[in-house]
């Protein structure tokens, strides 16, 4: 059966420009399957050895993020929609443009009022992992993870010093350079664990508020403005925009496993 998969704009260099593929498959797993056959250069950027999605690549299929369903297992029906969106450490990701980049319209993908919500309530979610965590939330991470005060500066200083810049950027440059901004680094040099949890969720709020009052201020022309990201390539202003959901819903997912 076939199914349609839109391919992110840093990935579509690998398969000759296209923005979607229709490919046969009954599951996620046999989809991208087909897509690695014929497109060989993009296995490594999806799974890893064990066939496995990397760790910042998220598959959704009709809107709906496959970890929620069975992961690589779910199953698919001709018609479907399947949206590949990778992610680097500079917390950068990005879904399919679907706008005309003549037309610079908002992409139909991007429901801006949902994403304005979901990306509204990551400081909140924050304080309810604080508070069941308690002084686990200084100490308990995975290996090479964050624990909970890692993961609140770190959003925090990404979106003051990545997110926020690359969408000024965009918004007011030519096709602007956009630097990476590597958290893993600057989680090791400005020992997050050593500073104080709620000052850190403090500023993240602080930050993610103006991060929205950016977004409400954005022209309906704007939203396919283009830039070159760093590591990655061509990417548009809704691209960093879907680049802090993803970005946010990987450390969500994070966080709720500190939980359990």
């Amino acid at each position: 059966m076939a199914v349609t998969v839109h391919i992110p704009t840093p990935l579509r260099a690998q398969v000759g420009e296209q923005a979607k593929l229709e490919l046969e498959g009954a599951t996620i797993r046999e989809v991208l399957a087909a897509l690695t056959e014929r497109y060989p250069k993009l296995r490594g950027r999806l799974l890893n050895q064990r066939d496995e999605l990397n760790r910042f690549v998220n598959v959704f299929l009709n809107e709906e993020d496959i970890r929620f369903l069975s992961n690589l297992d779910t199953p698919v029906k001709a018609g479907d929609g399947i949206m590949i969106v990778p992610a680097i450490a500079g917390g950068w990701a990005t879904g399919p443009d679907t706008a005309s980049a003549a037309g610079g319209a908002m992409p139909e993908a991007l429901d801006l009022p949902a994403l304005v919500r979901e990306l509204a309530a990551m400081p909140e979610r924050l304080r309810v992992a604080a508070q069941r965590l308690g002084e686990r939330a200084l100490t308990s991470a995975p290996p090479d993870g964050f624990c909970l005060v890692e993961h609140a500066w770190h959003l925090a200083d990404l979106e003051r010093e990545g997110y926020q810049p690359r969408l000024r950027a965009l918004l007011s440059e030519e096709e602007p350079f956009l630097p990476d901004f590597d958290g893993a680094r600057v989680a090791r040099e400005r020992q997050y664990r050593t500073r104080p949890l709620a000052a850190g969720i403090d500023a993240f709020a602080v930050a993610r508020a103006a991060t929205l009052e950016l977004l409400a201020s954005v022209p309906e022309n704007a939203w396919t403005r283009l830039g070159t990201q760093e590591g990655v390539g061509r990417v548009t202003l809704a691209d960093v925009v879907r680049a802090v959901l993803a970005h946010d819903r990987e450390h969500a997912r994070e966080i709720a496993a500190l939980e359990a």
